[in-house]
């Protein structure tokens, strides 16, 4: 998009005219991206084009981005919502302030190199999409907490026992 609003000018203020060499690589790094573009652009942008391989789509779920998201909408062509849930990564998450809880003593930058996954919570995101008669619901997104030696059991992601 900056490569085109660049061409653009430069062509205007040449001769004033409005025909213009677009740039030829229309994808932009991941780091100027998350700059110009909020993350539902992206996956609103991302959805659409899935939209006409997949009308009847109601539920996107995607993860392994090492950061939980719970469900938001994502507008898209004809007015259709798609409920939009990441679940994270299967591993040990905590927020910062569960972190800074837990240094000991540390500093954060020394937390961050010596820091045992066994110092974190035992806690795992995931989605569950539940089932009703039309076939579908609203995915929900869940924490599932388990001791190495106990017994697991569902729980709020952002509840005092997985932060």
């Amino acid at each position: 998009m900056l490569c085109d609003q660049i061409a653009i000018r430069k062509k205007m203020s040449k001769d004033g005219g409005t025909e213009v060499t677009l740039c030829v690589d229309e994808t932009l790094g991941s780091l100027a991206e998350r700059a110009l573009y909020s993350r539902s652009h992206v996956v609103q942008r991302h959805l659409q084009a899935r939209q006409e391989q997949f009308p009847r789509m109601r539920t996107f779920i995607y993860g392994h981005t090492h950061q939980y998201e719970k469900p938001w909408p994502a507008s898209l062509n004809y007015g259709i919502a798609v409920s939009v849930v990441n679940t994270g990564a299967f591993q040990r998450l905590i927020n910062e302030a569960g972190f800074l809880r837990r240094l000991a003593g540390r500093t954060p930058q020394e937390g961050l190199r010596t820091m045992t996954s066994d110092e974190l919570p035992a806690c795992y995101t995931a989605v569950v999409v539940p089932s009703d008669a039309t076939g579908w619901a609203a995915p929900e997104l869940i924490a599932w907490h388990m001791e190495e030696d106990g017994v697991g059991a569902i729980t709020d992601v952002e509840g005092s026992i997985c932060q």
